[in-house]
């Protein structure tokens, strides 16, 4: 009987110095021996080697990085719609100003005209506020089509 032959599995049995760096950490979070060493406290989340550096993550696979340039297209889609909405809506805004200069100039002047001449105002600021909005807003909607 002095040559009977372990029964325990192999991987159990494997050295230390065979594993590599990412079989030590994972052991010892499966073993749960994350623990405090001399000033250094070892995160549970975080696995590192033997003298306390971190370990290199491995690589994504296909489909992470698939999934992931899926995911930023779809922002990217996202946010041109969002920011082709806004042109719209400046767009609007913009020509709602400016026909509202428009039409306080025109009101004031009829009626000052009407009278045998006079005073009238002209609503310069609204008229190049909502132009300028006008453009921008045109500008955007058209940048991302």
């Amino acid at each position: 009987m002095d040559n009977a032959v372990s029964t325990e599995p192999e991987t159990e049995a494997r050295s230390a110095d065979s594993m590599t760096m990412w079989e030590r950490a994972q052991r010892r979070v499966q073993e749960g021996q994350a623990q405090s060493r001399q000033g250094s406290i070892y995160r549970a989340n975080v696995p590192s080697d033997e003298v306390g550096q971190r370990i290199p993550t491995p690589p994504p696979t296909a489909e992470q990085l698939l999934a992931e340039a899926q995911r930023s297209q779809a922002f990217e889609v996202e946010a041109r719609r969002i920011k082709r909405e806004a042109g719209t809506r400046n767009m609007w805004i913009g020509a709602a100003i400016c026909v509202v200069g428009i039409v306080v100039t025109s009101i004031s002047y009829s009626a000052a005209s009407s009278e045998g001449g006079g005073r009238y105002i002209v609503a310069w600021g609204a008229i190049l506020f909502g132009a300028i909005r006008f453009v921008r807003g045109l500008a955007d909607s058209r940048d991302n089509q």
